[in-house]
């Protein structure tokens, strides 16, 4: 009867070795995963970074288009501005223009007065 019992008791231990390595195998199973889980903790935390800079970049990239767009309507004010000015200044030179003509005309009567005076007086 020992020897059934003994023949009984190492398969035991055989079953318990068994199961004792499957359980390491598994044991490194699961460090595996949960190494592949920080891996995968630590990309995500990456992506979430990189996510927010792109974000950050869009909303910078918004401001600056904002700004532009406001700078350019300022742009075509001051043209606007200078458009009339310009039209304005046009408008004084031509009248100037048309002083000076009126002024030589002037000038010419007052030269021709003069020379009859001075004609009557020598």
């Amino acid at each position: 009867m020992a020897e059934p019992l003994n023949t009984l008791l190492q398969g035991q231990r055989r079953l318990l070795n068994e199961i004792y390595a499957k359980q390491k195998a598994h044991d490194v199973r699961f460090e595996a995963i949960g190494n592949r889980f920080g891996s995968v903790d630590r990309q995500l935390n990456a992506t979430e970074s990189n996510t927010n800079a792109i974000k950050n970049d869009i909303f910078k990239i918004q401001s600056d288009i904002t700004f532009l767009k406001d700078s350019q309507k300022e742009m075509q004010n001051d043209i606007s501005k200078l458009q009339s000015d310009a039209f304005v200044l046009k408008t004084d030179v031509d009248e100037l223009k048309h002083d000076v003509t009126e002024l030589k005309s002037d000038m010419s009567e007052v030269k021709g007065k003069l020379d009859l005076v001075l004609a009557k007086l020598s």
